[in-house]
């Protein structure tokens, strides 16, 4: 597989910006209560936790520290793997999401699957992560790429692509504007 790989066999789902946007405001959901992911989907018994599987499941920075230069980022007491993830979060039922989440299922198992945004003018760390990642862009810009060693990629809004994030990686959002997309753990092709 090369770094990124678009995938036409999922079916795109149009304005999922609108109905994105409905929903935080049906839900009076804000991005910044959530550190800009909201979990789709959960571990038994917390599915009402919307920001329970966000940001890294190993690492705890909010305890990172500097020491001689370096940021220091502690494992977490408790780690919880992509596969725990196997419910779907209550808020979601009877939803546009809730269609785009059985059908993704057809295709892969699935670890987490969260929005992720990204504000303006920010940059991932260097990064690999430790499954393969679907992406599918609901609101992106010139200057919102995925870099690779010296590959650069504009995933293109209302499309599927399935990303190498097995290697090293990063995303940056170089616009002036929000960058939102819906971002699901590969841990298994059903293809």
């Amino acid at each position: 597989m090369n770094n990124i790989e678009k995938i036409d066999f999922l079916k795109k789902v149009e304005n999922l910006d609108i109905e994105l946007d409905n929903f935080l405001k049906l839900h009076n959901l804000n991005w910044n209560d959530y550190d800009n992911q909201i979990c789709i989907n959960g571990v038994p018994g917390k599915t009402d936790d919307l920001s329970y599987g966000s940001g890294s499941l190993a690492r705890d920075w909010n305890s990172s520290y500097w020491d001689n230069g370096q940021l220091i980022v502690p494992l977490k007491e408790n780690i919880l793997q992509e596969s725990d993830f196997t419910e779907l979060c209550d808020h979601f039922y009877g939803t546009v999401f809730e269609e785009i989440y059985k059908e993704m299922k057809k295709f892969f198992k699935l670890g987490r699957i969260r929005f992720m945004r990204s504000v303006p003018k920010t940059c991932l760390s260097w990064h690999r992560d430790d499954s393969m990642r679907l992406h599918y862009p609901i609101t992106t810009h010139e200057g919102c790429l995925m870099v690779y060693d010296n590959s650069v990629y504009h995933l293109e809004k209302n499309n599927w692509y399935l990303a190498d994030t097995l290697k090293f990686h990063t995303a940056i959002n170089s616009s002036r504007r929000e960058r939102i997309h819906l971002v699901a753990s590969v841990l298994e092709k059903k293809y």
